[in-house]
This record gives C-alpha cells, structure tokens and sequence, in this order.
C-alpha cells in the first residue's frame, strides 16, 4: 500500500506546456479532443438536471394557485347553496303546508350533502395531486 501525496495545484505555464506537447501528435490531440467532448457531456448533463429542477420549483407555484383557484371556486358554491337553503327554509316556514316546497327542501337537503361529500372528495383529491 502506498501513501502517495495529492498533486499540487498546477501552475498556468506548466499546464500550457503540457497541452503544447499533447498537441504535438495525432494521438495527443485525439486525447485532448476526446477529453473535452466527454467534459462536455457531463456538463450537459448537469446543465440538465438543473433546468430540470428549476422547471419543478416553477410549476409549483403555479399547482398552488390552481388548488386555490379551485377551494375559492367549491367555497363560493357552499356558500350559495346555503344561501338558497335558508331562502327555502324561510319560505318553508312561511308555508308549511305546501307540500311542492317540503319536498323542494329535502331534495335541496340531498342535494347540499351530495355536494359537500364532493366537495371533499375533489379537495382530498387536489391535496394528494
């Protein structure tokens, strides 16, 4: 087992001479060449990942304010249908015995529960989106 030191830093002339004797000869400016085109690649590569990244962090943003956009939207709806629950009830009351307006009122009722349990289910849904 060897204890080799690491190389120290090389100096900008001592590299300049050794890409001057590299490019001396075919083989040496193939290496150079091929060096420089799997640099390149790597790069790119980087170069990549990080747009990539970049694009995730910039859509999510944009996936908040749609989830937003949709709870403004199902709250407005909430609040118009109870809205129109408490305009039926009072012309319930007022009334009580037409039976058009107690069965208007129960389908209403259904009709509220149906849109609340959808109303959770399209916001439990957006949340695991």
């Amino acid at each position: 087992m060897s204890t080799s030191k690491a190389p120290s830093p090389i100096r900008n002339a001592d590299y300049e001479a050794i890409e001057a004797a590299l490019l001396q000869n075919a083989q040496g400016r193939w290496f150079l060449a091929e060096y420089a085109r799997q640099n390149r690649s790597a790069d790119m590569r980087m170069l990549l990942d990080a747009i990539t990244k970049l694009e995730a962090n910039i859509m999510r943003p944009r996936e908040d304010a749609q989830k937003n956009h949709v709870r403004r939207d199902l709250l407005e709806m909430a609040e118009a249908i109870s809205k129109t629950r408490n305009e039926i009830t009072a012309m319930r009351s007022a009334e009580a015995d037409d039976c058009k307006f107690n069965s208007a009122t129960e389908e209403l009722d259904a009709i509220v529960e149906a849109t609340e349990k959808a109303t959770s289910d399209i916001l439990t849904a957006a949340e695991d989106i």
